[in-house]
């Protein structure tokens, strides 16, 4: 399953046995990172490639796709679209019609600073590359969710494009 770190979660890092939560992600450092609450001993934010669990679930950090493979069941509001689930994704140029085009996922792809900050966390598929914003709804390939496309954004602002509109 893939997962990315969102506000709230505990983490651990590679150097470090002691929890923190995040507080937010940040696209604004060389690397993707988590800011975390204060503690007086430790830094105010962690980049990915150090994270090794989250909720007590060990991960594993893919530098390709900048998000984590998570090597036991991560328990979200919201997963996030997996590689072989259909996303569908309302046409630009219908807005006053209910078309929607479905598009199988491949992956995920999460830009930070060095590639264009604004753009957040991509859903890929063969064709192009969707903000997570664009998604209206999702099917599981395997299981199912109830989707709600508000919540759904609001639970991973982070991610989304720096001009995402969020309501509806």
């Amino acid at each position: 399953m893939i997962v990315i770190p969102v506000r709230g979660d505990k983490i651990k890092t590679s150097d470090s046995s002691d929890l923190r939560i995040v507080t937010s992600y940040t696209s604004l450092k060389d690397q993707p990172a988590v800011y975390l609450e204060k503690s007086s001993s430790t830094d105010a934010y962690v980049y990915f490639s150090d994270i090794v669990e989250i909720n007590g679930v060990r991960v594993e950090y893919e530098t390709g796709s900048k998000a984590f493979s998570s090597l036991g069941p991560l328990k979200r509001k919201f997963n996030l679209p997996q590689p072989k689930d259909t996303i569908k994704i309302k046409l630009i140029d219908t807005a006053f019609k209910q078309e929607v085009e479905e598009i199988e996922v491949e992956g995920l792809k999460l830009h930070n600073k060095t590639v264009g900050a604004t753009r957040g966390l991509l859903v890929t598929s063969k064709e192009a590359n969707y903000s997570l914003s664009e998604i209206i709804d999702i099917s599981r390939k395997d299981g199912f969710e109830k989707f709600d496309r508000d919540r759904f954004c609001a639970y991973y602002i982070d991610y989304l494009p720096m001009n995402a509109k969020i309501k509806g």
